[in-house]
């Protein structure tokens, strides 16, 4: 290609940029367009963190960073980008960097597209002299925290946003070939804002169900709105296959996260033969709610299954069965469900998608 435009941006080879690339690496260097790709171009810079050597032509930099050309979304329904680029500005980094960062809102805010830790790490903005960032515990503000002055302050999620925006963008526009930064439109931030909100501790809820409401969690009409692994779920709406759930009710429950009347959540809980609970993958309708959720359970003391667990279930005989994550070595001889052991396989294996149990040519066990 010839040309390469991004948010706006118009480039070509030989540009001097700066690339802001998995919200912490800042590259400074020049842009290489292949001209036999269509979707990938070259930062070519001097950041051994950030090695490669396969851009055709390396402008004098040692190193190389591919990149690929992807749509960005201008409605936040959709994840943005996970880097970007612009004609060469100059951020000043503030040397005391924020480490700290609640997990959930990093997540949140990195799932629509923002360079959030670079955004706090910039000088002389409203988080420049602290070093933590947490939920408040005031629904939709944000706590900024100075360990040294033990100090802290509250702000708004939207207001604090809305700042480090327009700081950032200050920095991008200094540069006249730069026509497009962050956007920041009174509509785009109350739809990020009302989003936060509605993804709040205090707003998420949990049941844990056993039997026949173990399906509310698998009926996609009662999803969220989203398009993470909830939504992408090969067994959404499989009731047929869910009997091994739901007709062993001492041994299997599912814990169902909401956001108001909708599931946006949930997981298997095991009661192994060891007397223990355990938890298994958590299906999320948001990226972002998987920190909240994965807090949520090792608050209430459960930890994710392990290979040396086991659970002997009351009933095994069915038409149909699930995928499942974990717990997929099945032994119909003693009833029991098995985490692969050390490498070593069952004869049987519930890993289809079709419903049908795989017989194994090779294995360990029956």
């Amino acid at each position: 290609m010839d040309k390469l435009v991004i948010n706006g941006n118009t480039f070509v080879s030989g540009d001097e940029v700066i690339a802001i690339v998995g919200n912490n690496s800042i590259l400074r260097g020049k842009i290489c367009l292949h001209s036999n790709y269509d979707t990938a171009f070259y930062i070519c810079h001097d950041d051994r963190n950030m090695s490669g050597s396969n851009s055709p032509n390396m402008y004098g930099y040692r190193y190389s960073y591919i990149m690929y050309v992807h749509d960005t979304p201008q409605d936040t329904n959709q994840p943005g980008e996970n880097y970007a680029v612009y004609h060469i500005v100059d951020f000043e980094i503030e040397p005391k960097i924020v480490s700290n960062i609640n997990n959930t809102l990093t997540s949140f805010l990195t799932f629509y597209g923002f360079e959030f830790r670079t955004l706090l790490k910039l000088k002389n903005t409203v988080t420049a002299a602290y070093d933590s960032v947490k939920i408040s515990d005031t629904q939709g503000f944000i706590e900024l925290h100075c360990s040294e002055r033990k100090k802290k302050v509250s702000i708004k999620l939207s207001r604090l946003i809305r700042k480090l925006i327009v700081k950032y963008n200050e920095v991008v526009f200094s540069n006249p070939k730069n026509v497009s930064g962050i956007p920041l439109t009174d509509e785009f931030i109350e739809k990020l804002y009302n989003r936060w909100m509605s993804a709040q501790p205090s707003i998420i809820t949990h049941e844990i169900v056993k039997g026949q409401d173990i399906l509310k969690g698998y009926t996609k009409s009662n999803y969220v709105e989203g398009g993470s692994t909830l939504q992408n779920s090969c067994m959404g709406d499989k009731f047929d296959y869910l009997k091994i759930y739901t007709e062993n009710p001492e041994q299997i429950s599912l814990i169902i996260f909401y956001t108001g009347t909708q599931v946006c959540g949930r997981t298997l809980l095991w009661n192994c033969d060891d007397g223990e609970i355990y938890h298994d993958r958590i299906y999320v309708g948001f990226d972002w709610l998987e920190h909240l959720m994965q807090e949520r359970l090792n608050n209430i003391g459960y930890t994710r299954v392990n290979n040396k667990n086991k659970v002997t279930l009351s009933k095994m005989d069915f038409v149909s069965y699930p995928y499942m994550d974990s717990f997929y070595n099945i032994s119909f001889k003693t009833k029991s469900l098995h985490y692969e052991p050390n490498g070593e396989r069952y004869k049987y294996e519930l890993r289809t998608i079709n419903g049908y149990v795989q017989q194994m040519d090779r294995f360990s066990y029956e």
